[in-house]
């Protein structure tokens, strides 16, 4: 029983470290999100899992960036929303479409 459970808490291990890195980055995306006007924004682009559309401040951008190239390549099979268009709304970056007037 006891080799069992070593077993199986090595064969678990990297799925529960997994987890804990995509909690990580889902926590500094959120983090970066930062803006004052529009132009603060950029657009990364969609990550399945991680999200569509992932907008973040223009300062942030590259160190998140490196953080999602990191993901494995079954992770952006995932269809969204296309044409969609950086903004800043109540000092958040986020998307609307880019026909989308407000």
């Amino acid at each position: 029983m006891r080799k069992l459970l070593v077993v199986m808490s090595i064969l678990l291990w990297p799925l529960f470290s997994m987890a804990e890195g995509q909690l990580s980055l889902n926590r500094e995306i959120v983090e970066a999100r930062f803006c004052d006007v529009d132009d603060d924004c950029v657009n990364l682009g969609d990550y399945g899992l991680t999200g569509c559309n992932i907008v973040v401040n223009q300062y942030m951008a590259q160190i998140i960036q490196d953080r999602l190239d990191q993901l494995p390549g079954s992770n952006q099979q995932f269809h969204c929303p296309k044409d969609q268009i950086p903004v800043c709304w109540n000092n958040k970056c986020r998307t609307k479409p880019a026909k989308f007037k407000y």
